[in-house]
């Protein structure tokens, strides 16, 4: 049996992942506080609300809410910066750290929104869901790649 999904509510504004910065081929240092306080405020919620480490395909569904005082934009869709996958690997990085997995390899699935919303307000709403044995996927073209006759018969 899969250990229990989980639900995470973090306040603060979200940060995403910043992505290593080369200058002269080296790598210059990316790290900034706010980014660390954001990942540690996920790693907390996360050690609060696991029971057991997740071992096997999960699926992660986040809704990160970010703040705006302009009313009419509240609820829509957040198109700016930060972007999407940045936030999302923050999230799986802080919960790599808090034990939720050995290794956020495992999300096989999932998604991320990112919706404005009123000043205090802002955080993100973060749904794990270990998943047992997902019925296998095929791509729509398996069966042509099976054909002996076409492409060499290359195996699917």
């Amino acid at each position: 049996m899969p250990p229990p999904s989980f639900v995470i509510h973090v306040r603060g504004i979200p940060k995403p992942q910043p992505r290593p910065r080369f200058v002269r081929g080296r790598v210059v240092s990316n790290t900034d506080p706010k980014v660390k306080a954001w990942k540690d405020a996920v790693a907390r919620e996360t050690r609060n609300n696991l029971a057991v480490a997740i071992k096997g395909a999960v699926a992660v569904e986040s809704v990160f809410f970010m703040p705006t005082k302009d009313k009419s934009r509240w609820g829509k869709p957040h198109t700016l910066k930060p972007d999407r996958d940045n936030l999302d690997k923050a999230v799986l990085d802080a919960m790599t750290a808090a034990g939720a997995w050995a290794d956020d390899s495992v999300v096989w699935s999932g998604g991320a929104r990112k919706v404005w919303c009123k000043p205090g307000n802002e955080g993100a709403v973060i749904a794990v869901v270990p998943t047992p044995s997902p019925e296998p996927i095929l791509p729509p073209w398996g069966r042509i790649l099976q054909h002996p006759g076409w492409f060499g018969g290359i195996p699917a």
